[in-house]
């Protein structure tokens, strides 16, 4: 004996007094003296385990189920129909009752972890004026009575850039450019002989001036040459209104004819909105009408605006109408291209004052009904119907079924109602009594309720009632079953089908591939 050993005796032998024997011999790791030290004991909390083992669901507030098959519930051990697992126990939760007794009354219970799994984020049911507005999206232009464009009046050269970048902001009648022009440069010289001839006649100056005018000189260049009295080389050319550059198609020393484009400008402080509207919308939307625009740049703000032209056309594909809204910009923040939705308001002429919303995404919607999944405990959720009012751009107002301040899931409710659906009709009355559970028998399905192309279910039937033989997909329940060929996936759930074997044969199953079923002995 080691001094290790010996050491630890005479450890247990003091702590014997003191009711420590267990204590030391299980931190130290000796074999058979715990079991020994209490076997009496021992034999007595076996027994007791026996007799709470053999319970099962006689204990309060626990039930069996199947890891792998959460459908599967029984009130006593036992081995799982499915996969012949060994079921585990659990606790109730909801006060003790099992999920499929909430289930009947339209409730669900998670566990924190679960919740957080599921990702349920719930908020609350609230009472505000929930006047109807139609929602478009649209695109900030230009607004076209402030676009112009300077061109060249003559045949010449561009002698001097005054303006050089795009972007650049200009006023009204500021120089932009300089360029020589030899027509432009023989009609001033016309224009000299004719003031030098007005005895003889008048009209010759008449003409003369007239063209200069045309060829792009201003009242005040023609007074300054007439002053002057000598052609000048080099004729500028000025904005005709304030804006900002927005394309520059020249360069200094290029040649231009008659016509081309110079500059174009674009006065910013006014800006439309083109926006989208649905063609069943049209009726609420009238010119002179006030609307709320948003812009994705500026987030939280909102401008207010003016519908000045319903275009008169519909889009075939989209089928909707552009509708022209009018904003001022004078601190030029909106920009052309920027996106934008536009908010009309709907005259609601009978709308009360204050209306019960909630989310859109917290209303499932079925075929006859729409429910919402109200949370009544801590994280114990009640599916109530409710009868929907209108819509607005983010909300649905709720006529009855919840009250103010009541919560409510807006997202995670498909999955609170799939698992209420799944405990409704997946739990103890699918699997208790034919398998072992301890409820009432499952109605096997007959062969000739199954099509030879098979058939789909819809709830789903326990794959306890699949006649043997037949192929299905197995999840506890089964969407699918069909006769033959069970080498193929289910068109519903996309599993691969298994046979349902006769009894004490083993299960194949599919694998999605011609020839290469398996076999499994039950």
């Amino acid at each position: 004996m080691n001094s290790k050993k010996i050491a630890v005796l005479v450890l247990l032998a003091l702590a014997a007094g003191a009711g420590m024997t267990l204590l030391v011999a299980s931190v130290w790791g000796i074999p058979g003296v715990a079991a020994s030290s209490s076997s009496s004991d021992h034999d007595h909390d076996h027994d007791h385990d026996k007799k709470a083992e053999s319970a099962g669901g006689e204990e309060s507030g626990t039930y069996y189920t199947c890891p792998m098959h959460p459908s599967v519930v029984s009130d006593t051990p036992g081995a799982c129909p499915v996969c012949q697992m060994d079921l585990i126990k659990k606790k109730k939760s909801g006060g003790g009752m099992d999920p499929q007794e909430l289930a009947a009354m339209g409730k669900v219970s998670l566990s924190p972890t679960q919740r957080v799994l599921a990702n349920v984020q719930v908020t609350e049911v609230e009472a505000k004026d929930a006047k109807s507005e139609i929602r478009a999206v649209g695109i900030v232009t230009y607004d076209e009575t402030g676009l112009a464009t300077i061109p060249s009046w003559v045949n010449g050269r561009i002698e001097r850039l005054l303006v050089e970048e795009t972007g650049a902001t200009v006023r009204r009648g500021q120089p932009v450019i300089k360029i020589y022009s030899p027509e432009l440069l023989t009609a001033q010289e016309e224009f000299l002989v004719a003031l030098d001839n007005t005895e003889f006649d008048k009209t010759l100056i008449t003409s003369a001036r007239r063209r200069l005018k045309l060829l792009g000189m201003s009242e005040r260049q023609i007074a300054q040459l007439e002053k002057a009295g000598k052609p000048r080389e080099y004729v500028t050319m000025f904005a005709p209104n304030a804006g900002t550059i927005t394309s520059l198609e020249v360069r200094q020393g290029q040649y231009v004819k008659e016509g081309t484009p110079l500059y174009e400008i674009a006065d910013l402080s006014t800006v439309w909105v083109e926006a989208d509207v649905y063609e069943h919308h049209l009726e609420e939307v009238k010119e002179g009408m006030k609307v709320r625009v948003t812009a994705e740049a500026f987030a939280g703000e909102s401008l207010e605006g003016e519908v000045t032209f319903i275009h008169p056309t519909l889009e075939s594909e989209t089928r909707t109408v552009k509708v022209r809204i009018e904003l001022d910009n004078d601190d030029e923040r909106l920009k052309p291209g920027m996106y934008a939705s536009v908010f009309f308001k709907k005259d609601d002429a009978d709308s009360e004052a204050d209306e019960l919303v909630v989310p859109k995404s917290a209303v499932i919607r079925g075929g006859k009904s729409s429910s919402v999944y109200v949370e009544v405990d801590d994280n114990v959720f009640e599916r109530r119907e409710v009868e929907l009012g209108r819509a607005t751009d983010d909300y649905l107002v709720i006529k009855s079924g919840v009250k103010a301040g009541e919560t409510v899931a807006y997202q995670g409710g498909f999955l609170l109602d799939s698992e209420v659906q799944l405990n409704s009709f997946g739990g103890s009355e699918s699997h208790h009594g034919k398998h072992g559970g301890g409820g009432e028998e499952v109605e096997e399905l007959a062969p000739e309720d199954v099509p030879k192309e098979g058939k789909k279910f819809d709830p789903p039937v326990p794959s306890a009632a699949v006649p043997d033989g037949m192929w299905y997909c197995d999840m506890g329940t089964s969407h699918w079953i069909q006769h033959e060929k069970g080498d193929g996936e289910c068109p519903v759930c996309g599993m691969f089908l298994k046979q349902k074997a006769d009894a004490g044969e083993g299960t194949t199953e599919g694998t999605g591939d011609t020839g290469k079923n398996t076999t499994k002995e039950k």
